[in-house]
């Protein structure tokens, strides 16, 4: 087991680590996502376990249910949000990492390695006000799960067109 400074959630089924320095927005998005009917895993310290080759999100025992968020102060989830805002723990399907420089306007395949596991890493300059891309992301991530590539769809339908136009 390891411990990370992190949030943990699952959006949309997909188990999200929501990585990046202190003051960068995890909590506030953690609330966010909440809000729009998500579960959390854990604030601040998440701890990483390896299960039948998969990385498995746990809450710390002692802070489990409970969010910090800046200018709000400590909130318990189910209090607020009710039984199915706090999720035990969850499998990790992929990282959202904010921070300065980390913006990600490419398609290409970024990956990071928790435990000895590769897993789906995306980036945003910050996560103020990203619940949106955040769902969009695990939307994206169930897309390829299925074998869709928004990317490779477009592209072949770019040169049907360029195709399509040729004299």
């Amino acid at each position: 087991m390891i411990g990370v400074h992190a949030v943990a959630a699952k959006i949309l089924g997909v188990g999200v680590l929501l990585r990046g320095p202190s003051g960068c927005g995890k909590s506030r998005l953690a609330m966010e996502l909440l809000a729009r009917g998500h579960c959390l895993i854990a604030d601040d310290a998440v701890n990483l376990t390896l299960e039948s080759g998969q990385v498995m999100a746990h809450g710390d025992a002692d802070m489990a249910g409970f969010l910090a968020v800046r200018g709000v102060g400590v909130v318990n989830v189910v209090r607020s949000f009710g039984e199915s805002a706090w999720c035990a723990a969850s499998p990790v399907h992929l990282v959202l990492e904010a921070g300065r420089d980390s913006a990600q306007t490419d398609d290409q395949d970024r990956q990071t390695e928790l435990l000895g596991v590769p897993l789906p890493l995306y980036r945003t300059p910050d996560l103020a006000g990203a619940a949106v891309l955040t769902e969009l992301v695990c939307r994206q991530f169930m897309q390829h799960q299925a074998g869709y590539d928004a990317a490779t769809d477009l592209a072949a339908r770019q040169a049907r067109a360029i195709t399509a136009q040729a004299p």
